[in-house]
């Protein structure tokens, strides 16, 4: 009888490390400006957002305004 063994990767795969935050330096601009944005109280701009009645989980408004302006500032 064989036995099979299943190889999900290779050698040449990368890989990611646990937390993202561990490969940015302090200055980066994705901290500065998550730093920015923590100062702002963005719940009450977001507070006329429907809540989700079927499907999937709806994204958190604040963080993916805070995705969408910073992929507009670069």
């Amino acid at each position: 009888m064989k036995t099979l063994h299943n190889n999900y990767c290779n050698s040449k795969q990368g890989y990611l490390p646990l937390f993202l935050s561990d490969c940015l330096d302090l200055l980066d601009p994705v901290l500065t400006f998550d730093r920015l944005m923590g100062g702002i109280d963005l719940n009450k701009y977001l507070n006329d957002i429907p809540e989700y009645t079927t499907g999937r989980f709806r994204y958190n408004p604040v963080n993916m305004l805070k995705t969408v302006l910073f992929g507009f500032m670069t």
